[in-house]
C-alpha cells in the first residue's frame, strides 16, 4: 500500500497545508523529499537562537498511522518528550489518540510549541507528559532487571534497620535481557533462609539457562533518600557513612587482578526505597543499576478455596500429551503434591502435542515433567516412579509402585489404555479413591473426560461399562484402545495440540471442581463427550453430550467372612510370629 497513490488527495492536501504554515510564520522552512519509497519533509524550525533541523517521515500507512517528527542528526536529543536520543518526538498526536484528519503541518506546530517551552533562555519549564507508558514499554531497553517476589518484600519488612545480610541470587541470561531474582537470604544468625516463592527448579544448582550470583542487603533509614550512585566509589562512601563495612563488596575471583560479579541491595525503611546495583568487571570495575520490578498488589488470582489444595496428593498415570498438560495444569490450580508414573522417554516426534519443548528431549518424562513443574510453582512435592503399569517389570517393583499410588487422594489415568485402566481402577475401587480419565478419539474430531467419585458417581467400572454401552447405540466410535500408552498398532494417533489441549483442559476442571466438595459444582454429570468438529456423532464443535450412569456403588463384593473366621486368620498370623 502507497498512501499518497492510493490517497491522492490526501497527499496535495497535505502539500498545501504545509505551504501555508511556511507563509503564515518566520520560524519554519522545509523541503519534500523520497526516500526508499517513502514520502519525507525536511524542515528546519528556528526557536529563540537556536535552529532545529529535523525530518518528518510519512509512512506507508499514513494516515491510517501517525506521521512522526524526529532530528536530522540521530545524536541530538531535543526533548524530554522523546524516545532517546534521535528518536521520535512524542507530541499532541501519536499513536494512541491519532486521528486520521491530523496533518503533518499539525505534528509541525505541536513540537514548535512543545520545544517553544522548553528552550525558554530564562524560565524554561517542563511540559508535563500527557500519557503513562505501562511497566513493560518502561522495561523495552532495559537489559539489567531485577524481579523482587512478595516473599522478598515480606523479608524486607520484617527485619528492622539497620542490616546487613547476606544474599543468593538465581539469573537467566537471555538475548535480550538479564533477570535477577533473590533465591535466599541469610536470617539473624546468618542461616541462609530460600525466598518461598521462587520455584524450586529455578533455583537448583543446575537449573537449565540460569547461573547463581551472590550479594548483600543493606539496609538503612538513610537510604530513604535518594542518593545520586554512579560508580562503586560512589556506593562505598554512601555505605560507610550508613555506618556498614565495605571490604566484602568486592569480591576477587581466582583469577589475578579479576573480580567476580556481585549484587549489592539497599533500602531505607519501606520497598518504595528498594535499590539494587550489580558489579561486575573483567580488568576493571564497573557499577549498573538494575531496573526493578516491583510485585503488582497483591490480588488473589484463583478461586478463594484454592488453598485446600495444597493438602491434595494426586497421581498421575500417563505423561504423554494429556498428562501433561493435566499435570502443568494443575499445579497453576494450586496443586502441590504429586505422584507422576510413566516409563517413556519424550521423543522429538512428541513435541507436537506434548507439554515439553526439545530441551527435554531424551529424558523420562516423569522426570522432565517434574522439573517443568518445579519452574511454575514453588515448595512442591513430586514423587516420580518409571514403573510400566501392566508392563514386564519385577513384582517386588510393581508392588512397590502400586502401593505408592493407594497413597493418593485423587488419581488420574491419562493413559487411553484398557489394561492400565483396570489396575488403577481396581486400586480406586478399593481405597475408595476418585479417578479420572480422558481420551481423545483419533483424528482429534472429539474427545471424552470421565470421573468416578465415591460421594456421588457409580464405582469406576460402572461408568466405564455404562459409558460402553451408550456407545452401542451410536456408530462406531473413534476411540485410540490402545496397546501402549500413546499409540495405536506401533503408530501415533492424530490429532493437532488444539484438540488435545481441549480435552486436557476440560478434565483439569472436571478434577478441580471435584476436590473437596460433597456434590460437583459445575459437572453434574460423571461422563462428557466432547466434539470438536463435526465428525463421528458429533452436529459440530463444542457439541458437548453429558452422560449420566446408574450403575454399581463402590462398597465392596467380595465374598462375606464371619467373626469365626477372623479369629482363625488372626491365630493363624499369631502362630507365625511366635515361630520367627
Amino acid at each position: 500500500m502507497i498512501w499518497f497513490i492510493d490517497n491522492p488527495l490526501r497527499f496535495l492536501h497535505e502539500r498545501e497545508e504545509m505551504q501555508k504554515l511556511e507563509t503564515g510564520v518566520d520560524w519554519f522552512n522545509h523541503v519534500w523529499k523520497f526516500n526508499s519509497g517513502s514520502i519525507e519533509l525536511d524542515f528546519n524550525m528556528k526557536i529563540y537562537d537556536q535552529t532545529f533541523a529535523g525530518t518528518l517521515t510519512y509512512p506507508s500507512l499514513f494516515p491510517v498511522t501517525p506521521a512522526f517528527i524526529t532530528p536530522r542528526d540521530s545524536n541530538e536529543q531535543w526533548s524530554h518528550h522523546q524516545y532517546g536520543s534521535g528518536g521520535s518526538l512524542c507530541l499532541e498526536w501519536r499513536s494512541d489518540n491519532w486521528r486520521q484528519e491530523i496533518t503533518g503541518a499539525d505534528l509541525i506546530k505541536s513540537a514548535h510549541k512543545l520545544l517553544l517551552t522548553e528552550k525558554q533562555p530564562d524560565t524554561a519549564s517542563s511540559v508535563p507528559s500527557a500519557h503513562l507508558l505501562t511497566q513493560g514499554q518502561n522495561l523495552r531497553n532495559k537489559w539489567l532487571r531485577f524481579v523482587a517476589t512478595n516473599d522478598l518484600i515480606i523479608q524486607g519488612n520484617n527485619y528492622k534497620t539497620p542490616i546487613k545480610r547476606a544474599i543468593k541470587t538465581s539469573n537467566i541470561f537471555k538475548k535480550n535481557s538479564l533477570v535477577m531474582f533473590v533465591s535466599a537470604v541469610s536470617d539473624h544468625e546468618g542461616a541462609m533462609q530460600n525466598i518461598s516463592d521462587i520455584p524450586a527448579g529455578f533455583t537448583d544448582e543446575w537449573s537449565f539457562g540460569s547461573f547463581k550470583d551472590e550479594g548483600y542487603w543493606y539496609q538503612h533509614e538513610f537510604f530513604d533518600t535518594a542518593h545520586e550512585i554512579k560508580s562503586t566509589e560512589d556506593l562505598e562512601t554512601l555505605l560507610i557513612r550508613s555506618g556498614f563495612s565495605t571490604e566484602d563488596i568486592v569480591v576477587h575471583s581466582s583469577v589475578p587482578d579479576k573480580y567476580a560479579s556481585r549484587v549489592l541491595i539497599i533500602q531505607g525503611t519501606d520497598q518504595h526505597s528498594l535499590r539494587v546495583f550489580r558489579i561486575s568487571a573483567i580488568e576493571e570495575l564497573t557499577l549498573n543499576e538494575v531496573q526493578l520490578i516491583l510485585p503488582s498488589p497483591k490480588e488473589d488470582r484463583l478461586p478463594l478455596n484454592f488453598n485446600q489444595f495444597e493438602n491434595i496428593k494426586v497421581g498421575i498415570v500417563g505423561l504423554g500429551s494429556i498428562g501433561s498438560k493435566v499435570a502443568v495444569s494443575l499445579v497453576r490450580s494450586g496443586i502441590k503434591n504429586f505422584l507422576l508414573i510413566d516409563d517413556d522417554y519424550l521423543e522429538v516426534g512428541n513435541l507436537v502435542r506434548h507439554e515439553l519443548s526439545f530441551t527435554d528431549v531424551g529424558r523420562n518424562k516423569v522426570d522432565a515433567v517434574a522439573n517443568a513443574m518445579h519452574l511454575i510453582g514453588s515448595e512442591l512435592k513430586i514423587a516420580t516412579d518409571t514403573t510400566r503399569i501392566h508392563g514386564q517389570e519385577s513384582s517386588m517393583k510393581m508392588a512397590s509402585c502400586l502401593k505408592e499410588v493407594t497413597n493418593c487422594d485423587i488419581l488420574i489415568d491419562a493413559t487411553a489404555n484398557p489394561n492400565v485402566f483396570l489396575i488403577v481402577a481396581s486400586l480406586a475401587k478399593k481405597e475408595k479413591t476418585p479417578i479420572f480419565w480422558a481420551e481423545v478419539f483419533a483424528g482429534g474430531c472429539g474427545g471424552v473426560i470421565a470421573r468416578a467419585h465415591p460421594n456421588f458417581d457409580s464405582n469406576p467400572f460402572a461408568i466405564r461399562d455404562g459409558f460402553n454401552k451408550y456407545l452401542m447405540d451410536l456408530p462406531p466410535a473413534p476411540l485410540k484402545q490402545t496397546t501402549g500408552y500413546d499409540v495405536t498398532d506401533g503408530k501415533p494417533a492424530v490429532a493437532f495440540d488444539c484438540d488435545v489441549t481441549f480435552i486436557a483442559s476440560a478434565l483439569t476442571g472436571l478434577i478441580i471442581d471435584s476436590i473437596d466438595v460433597e456434590t460437583p459444582n459445575k459437572f453434574s454429570y460423571p461422563i462428557y463427550l466432547i466434539g470438536m468438529s463435526k465428525e463421528w456423532d458429533f452436529v459440530g464443535p463444542f457439541d458437548t453430550r453429558p452422560i449420566n450412569i446408574d450403575g454399581e456403588n463402590w462398597d465392596d463384593t467380595s465374598e462375606a467372612h464371619t467373626a469365626e473366621d477372623m479369629v482363625a486368620v488372626l491365630s493363624t498370623i499369631k502362630t507365625i510370629i511366635d515361630n520367627d
